[in-house]
């Protein structure tokens, strides 16, 4: 029964995400088999191979504009991450700063409580004693 059978074509494969752009690239690996016809009749083979060669070259300008954009989409993606990544950095060290000053703010507070509270003690250990 195999005999019978049609050969079946891969369908086309999404490639890993490592090799196609940040929003994915599906291309297709199975390069069709090109079929001239017989040199009997040479007008009917070079116009058959004439379109073949435009077809191919067709092929080749669309995965030139293909690769085009994807390296465009690349490089505005990479200036939009970079742009993001330096707003969070001055958020971040805008943060640690406040963060920062309320640190020493209330150390200065408890010293200044610290102080007069010993003051306080000893004014009543004065007055007591007295």
């Amino acid at each position: 029964m195999k005999l019978l059978r049609q050969p079946v074509r891969p369908a086309p494969r999404k490639l890993p995400s490592n090799w196609g752009s940040a929003y994915g690239t599906v291309a297709d690996p199975v390069v069709d088999h090109l079929t001239l016809p017989d040199l009997s009749d040479p007008d009917a083979f070079v116009a058959a191979a004439v379109r073949q060669i435009n077809e191919l070259n067709r092929r080749v300008s669309q995965q030139e504009d293909t690769l085009t954009a994807e390296s465009r989409n690349r490089e505005l993606l990479g200036e939009r991450l970079e742009r993001e990544l330096e707003r969070r950095t001055r958020e971040l060290e805008e943060q640690a700063s406040n963060v920062a000053i309320d640190g020493l703010r209330l150390q200065l507070v408890g010293w200044m409580l610290l102080f007069f509270g010993v003051l306080l003690s000893t004014a009543l250990n004065i007055i007591a004693a007295g």
